[in-house]
């Protein structure tokens, strides 16, 4: 699987314990000076902390993240804080995700994104 850039926003920094799980790496700006948000990058490979942050998405302890081919520009990180509690992905990529984890995607076709919740069925696997 090729590796993607996955952005999580926080309304406060996550706890150390939570980065770790995430394997967050590395702190994002939304735009020049702006501090709220926190947004964190992680570059690990999706498949391996998927399930965690479907979990940390479903319990509130993420409040939003994206998973794309690349950063966006400063001008269009709004999509990475527009879907509380889902995960933006884009279209030409959304197939990398494991069913297991998401319910079915409600569509952005404007700048092709599929937006994703949390499956209530996750907790079982």
């Amino acid at each position: 699987m090729a590796r993607y850039v996955i952005v999580c926003a926080f309304d406060e920094p996550p706890p150390d314990a939570l980065a770790g799980e995430l394997e967050l790496a590395d702190r994002l700006r939304l735009v020049r000076g702006e501090e709220r948000p926190d947004l964190w990058i992680s570059w690990a490979p999706f498949h391996e902390v998927e399930a965690r942050l479907a979990a940390a998405l479903a319990e509130g302890k993420v409040g939003s993240a994206a998973m794309l081919p690349a950063l966006p520009p400063p001008g269009e990180r709004w999509i990475l804080t527009e879907w509380r509690g889902r995960l933006a992905v884009h279209g030409s990529i959304a197939n990398q995700l494991d069913p297991r984890f998401w319910a079915s995607p409600s569509r952005y076709d404007l700048i092709d994104l599929r937006i994703f919740t949390p499956s209530g069925d996750m907790l079982t696997v």
